[in-house]
C-alpha cells in the first residue's frame, strides 16, 4: 500500500478530480464587485490539515454567473505552523485543476521538502503576471502582495514539468467559471501539523467572446437597417 507521500506525490490528478468534500462548511459563493471581479473567501478558520493523511480538507465554492469567460485568477493562502515541505493544495473546476502547493522544496534528492513554517502567499497564474517566481523553489516567501506562481507540478521532486499552474484557467480563452468549484488540502507527511487560517480566491471574469460577437453583429444589424430606413425615406421624399 502507497503512504499518503507517495499518493500524493504520483496520483495528482485522480485526488484533484475525485475527493470528497471532507471538513468543509457549507458553500462559499462568490461575490461580485467593479470590474468584472468575482471573490470567494474564509477567514479565522483554525481548520487543522490533517496529519500525514491524503484524505486531506476541502472547501466547495459556488460560480454563480452565465455567460463568462476567466481573464485571470489569484488566490491567496494563510496557513499557520506545521512544516511547509509537507503541504499539498490543489484547486479544481470541471475537468481543469491547478497545484497549487506540492511540498515546497522537496527534490529527487530531497524529499522533505523545506522545513519552515508556515505560509501566507499570493499566488497567480504566469501569463498574466509575467516574471513571478515558481512558489515550490522559495523558501521563505514573502506575504501578500508579492506573488508568486502556483506550484503546478503533479509529482512533488519534478523540477521540469509544471503542467497544473493556475494558467490552466486561462487555456482557450478561459474557462467558463459558473459552477462548482473545489479548494483542497492535505498533509504528505508525519509529525508537524499545519492549521489552516484563512483563504481568498479572486477570479476576474468577462463575457464569452460568442456573446461579445454577437452584441458586435447586432450592433452592424441596426446601422444597416437604419441606413435602409434612411435610403426609403429618401427616396420616397425625393418624389413627391
Amino acid at each position: 500500500m502507497k503512504t499518503a507521500s507517495e499518493l500524493l506525490g504520483t496520483s495528482v490528478a485522480a485526488l484533484a478530480l475525485g475527493a470528497s468534500l471532507v471538513g468543509h462548511a457549507g458553500i462559499y459563493n462568490f461575490t461580485s464587485s467593479a470590474g468584472g471581479v468575482y471573490t470567494a473567501s474564509a477567514s479565522g478558520l483554525g481548520q487543522v490539515i490533517p496529519d500525514n493523511d491524503a484524505a486531506g480538507v476541502a472547501y466547495a465554492l459556488d460560480f454563480g454567473a452565465a455567460g463568462l469567460h476567466v481573464s485571470d485568477i489569484k488566490i491567496s493562502l494563510n496557513i499557520s505552523g506545521g512544516w511547509n515541505g509537507d503541504l499539498y493544495a490543489y484547486l479544481a473546476h470541471g475537468s481543469e485543476y491547478a497545484v497549487l502547493l506540492n511540498r515546497v522544496g522537496a527534490t529527487t534528492s530531497g524529499a522533505d521538502g523545506y522545513g519552515t513554517s508556515g505560509l501566507n502567499i499570493l499566488l497567480e497564474p504566469v501569463t498574466t503576471h509575467a516574471g513571478i517566481l515558481d512558489i515550490h523553489t522559495v523558501l521563505n516567501p514573502s506575504s501578500l502582495p508579492t506573488a508568486y506562481a502556483a506550484d503546478g507540478r503533479t509529482v512533488y521532486y519534478d523540477d521540469v514539468s509544471r503542467t497544473q499552474t493556475l494558467d490552466v484557467f486561462l487555456g482557450g480563452g478561459g474557462v467558463d467559471p459558473n459552477g462548482s468549484w473545489t479548494l483542497f488540502f492535505a498533509d504528505g507527511a508525519a509529525v508537524s501539523t499545519a492549521t489552516l487560517t484563512g483563504w481568498s480566491l479572486e477570479i476576474t471574469a468577462v463575457p464569452e467572446p460568442v456573446n461579445v460577437a454577437l452584441g458586435g453583429f447586432a450592433g452592424v444589424f441596426l446601422v444597416v437597417a437604419l441606413v435602409r430606413s434612411w435610403r426609403r425615406r429618401w427616396r420616397f421624399d425625393t418624389h413627391d
